[in-house]
């Protein structure tokens, strides 16, 4: 009797590339959040609550409606850092293991898809608000900065990649929540030290020395941050050149 060999199992060939329909998963799966909408629902409920019975002045307009959007931003910080982390939750490890692909992969699709819809929502609710205060009014005063809303977007996409690499480099459930609180509290207090007003990812109050602060140059230091900690959510699963050239070339715009 002749023996038939049969064919052996092998284990899916892991990729190291971005797939699109990975990028597309991840980014359904945020877009698709309760909380990332509510979010919203409560900056365009905050912004019409406390801006109905005045006029739009333009001069200080952009800069308040990008602090409400930390709202937002707080948000897709706490979401990002939960879709990173789930590799270490019960039973995912397993099941992770026969997905076609990296953990490096699913990280910078988190990253990336995280930072696309949190800017995007961010930027809708920001231009909502903005094209009704206009249209309502009629009457506008000063003139809008537009490195401010880019700054808001800005801040949220920031968030977003913040959140990847606190959930690759602290992998537990209040890492998010705490990091929230904890970054809350040192904006707040920075707003008092001239130094710390320059580091504040996103102005805490409107007051009217802010108006020497270059908008453009800050809008560059938020990208520069993006980079950075996008790098150091990669660099979790690995030294690698490109990984450390990114954030190199980020802390050096930042800087």
């Amino acid at each position: 009797m002749t023996a038939v060999a049969l064919p052996r199992a092998h284990a899916p060939a892991r990729t190291a590339r971005l797939t699109p329909a990975l990028l597309r998963f991840e980014a359904v799966r945020l877009a698709r959040s309760p909380a990332l909408w509510t979010a919203a629902a409560a900056f365009l409920a905050l912004r019409i609550f406390y801006t109905w019975q005045w006029l739009p002045d333009m001069n200080s307009e952009p800069v308040v409606t990008m602090t409400t959007s930390l709202l937002i931003a707080a948000t897709v910080l706490i979401l990002a850092g939960l879709g990173a982390a789930r590799d270490g939750r019960n039973g995912l490890a397993e099941t992770l293991a026969a997905v076609p692909g990296e953990a490096a992969v699913r990280t910078w699709a988190v990253a990336v898809a995280a930072a696309a819809v949190g800017a995007s929502v961010c930027a809708l609710v920001m231009g909502v608000h903005l094209a009704v205060r206009l249209l309502a009014s009629g009457t506008v005063a000063g003139r809008a900065d537009p490195y401010e809303l880019a700054g808001g977007v800005a801040v949220t996409a920031l968030a977003a990649v913040f959140g990847v690499a606190l959930g690759r480099w602290v992998p537990s459930l209040i890492a998010g929540p705490l990091a929230v609180v904890v970054l809350g509290v040192l904006s707040f207090l920075g707003v008092s030290l001239d130094p710390g007003r320059w580091l504040l990812p996103a102005v805490m109050v409107h007051e009217p020395q802010w108006g020497t602060r270059p908008s453009g140059w800050h809008a560059l230091y938020l990208l520069g941050l993006v980079v950075l900690f996008g790098a150091l959510a990669m660099l979790r699963h690995g030294v690698r050149p490109r990984r450390c050239a990114a954030a190199v070339a980020g802390l050096a715009v930042a800087v």
